[in-house]
């Protein structure tokens, strides 16, 4: 399946701008040492029953920071989760929505976009994800590990 946790690849890059975060990192396709695209995100797109595929990426970011992010997709729904941790104030929800993500299916590896967030096959063997919360908790915790501004 399209499922990929890529908390221990290459280096991490996380900026963004004021409202939202971006983050870049290796995907494991990186450790094949071949160019490979991350497959679309459902892997089919003909109606499958029981199909059900996934993403889930984590960053460990300083300070002890957590960013987790899981799209988990069915044939009855698509849901979307980021959160963040922040050691001593707990967990911020970030994104939570059931709201399909518009999958680009032309798009040479995995598209996938939404009103919040963005994740997209990189090209190289990486993967960027933007992500732009509208709650004001979302966008205070952001602002307090100085995740997205810069």
């Amino acid at each position: 399946t399209a499922a990929a946790t890529a908390a221990a690849t290459a280096a991490t890059a996380v900026s963004g701008g004021a409202f939202g975060v971006a983050a870049t990192q290796a995907s494991s396709a990186q450790l094949l040492r071949r160019p490979v695209r991350q497959p679309p995100l459902p892997y089919s797109s003909l109606p499958t029953p029981g199909l059900h595929d996934s993403l889930q990426y984590h960053f460990f970011l300083g300070g002890g920071l957590f960013l987790a992010l899981r799209v988990f997709h069915t044939a009855s729904l698509q849901s979307t989760t980021a959160w963040l941790h922040e050691p001593g104030l707990g967990t911020v929800e970030l994104v939570n929505t059931y709201t399909p993500l518009a999958a680009d299916r032309a798009a040479p590896g995995l598209f996938l976009e939404g009103e919040e967030i963005t994740i997209a096959d990189g090209g190289d063997g990486s993967v960027a994800i933007d992500l732009r919360p509208t709650s004001a908790s979302a966008i205070a915790a952001l602002r307090r590990a100085q995740v997205g501004d810069g």
